[in-house]
């Protein structure tokens, strides 16, 4: 496995020259700096994020200038991991990708940070490249032509719940036993995940580069033994005692931490029925699955 650094827009030769990096990141730097024979090489998997991102200066066409970008910086993490410089956030870019796609030959695509536009009104793709009138059908070589170019999008309908855009997406998962929550997988709220913002401005300029999802505060609920599980949600009443008192000890470790108690619970009372029943002790199924003979892939998180 040879994993290509920094991105294909980046390479000296095929990116947004001269705003690129010193090497060749695409495809062809398997061969010249590994000494690998082009026949060997089988499928080129293509990383592509949801969204765009970049550090530094360089061509942008579907750069945001807006809330929007800073809402996706903050939701996704976007911040250099050596420099810990914010990165600029926009749309896809369907035009530079295919670019992508011809310069690696990609043999399949993994599109990753998809959870990141959860919550978003609409959700725009670039998807066409226009200069002086005309469609540009590749990526252009001079970074002035790209400054002069516009994008066309297309615009789709955002989704507001990670579970809704399944079962908009014909994806049945609940009634078919397809998707399996533990009983003792810790919740994280909204308010964790303003607690992991917060935490991480605290560092400034020693910032750790959190993704700020809030699992790190969760974890922390679970350690202190104040977290709330999803089995909890079988009992609201108890489930209403332990966040009330999980707030009092949040509110008090962060002043000025506001957190609706009451908008919570309401939401937690329309899913909890959906997460319930989607809801099984996993010891026990991951166990007699195996006991049965079957394959169980276990995936870990992160690296």
């Amino acid at each position: 496995l040879i994993e290509g650094a920094n991105a294909t827009m980046l390479d000296l030769d095929f990116g947004t020259y001269p705003y690129v990096t010193s090497s060749n990141p695409s495809i062809g730097s398997v061969c010249t700096g590994l000494g690998v024979p082009p026949k060997v090489i089988g499928n080129v998997t293509g990383i592509v994020n949801a969204y765009c991102t970049r550090v530094g200066e360089g061509p942008f066409p579907t750069e945001l200038h807006d809330d929007i970008n800073l809402k996706l910086r903050q939701i996704g993490g976007e911040f250099g991991t050596t420099t810990g410089r914010p990165r600029r956030c926009g749309w896809i870019d369907i035009p530079q990708l295919k670019y992508a796609a011809v310069i690696n030959g990609f043999t399949n695509i993994n599109l990753t940070k998809l959870d990141v536009l959860t919550g978003f009104d609409e959700v725009k793709i670039g998807s066409k490249y226009i200069h002086l009138g005309q469609e540009l059908k590749s990526g252009p070589a001079s970074s002035r032509t790209y400054s002069d170019t516009t994008i066309e999008y297309e615009v789709l309908p955002g989704w507001k719940e990670e579970l809704k855009s399944l079962t908009d997406g014909v994806v049945e998962y609940s009634d078919h036993g397809r998707l399996y929550i533990s009983d003792r997988a810790h919740i994280v709220f909204d308010f964790h995940q303003t607690i992991d913002a917060w935490n991480e401005k605290q560092l400034a300029d020693k910032k750790l580069g959190t993704t700020n999802k809030g699992i790190g505060p969760s974890y922390s609920s679970k350690s202190m033994r104040n977290g709330l599980r999803i089995g909890d949600l079988r009992d609201m009443k108890y489930f209403e005692q332990r966040l009330r008192n999980l707030v009092k000890q949040l509110q008090t470790a962060y002043p000025g931490l506001e957190i609706d108690v009451d908008k919570e619970l309401e939401y937690y009372n329309n899913v909890r029925g959906e997460l319930i029943s989607m809801t099984t002790d996993t010891i026990t199924f991951v166990n007699d699955a195996i006991k049965e003979g079957k394959n169980v892939l276990i995936e870990g998180a992160n690296a």
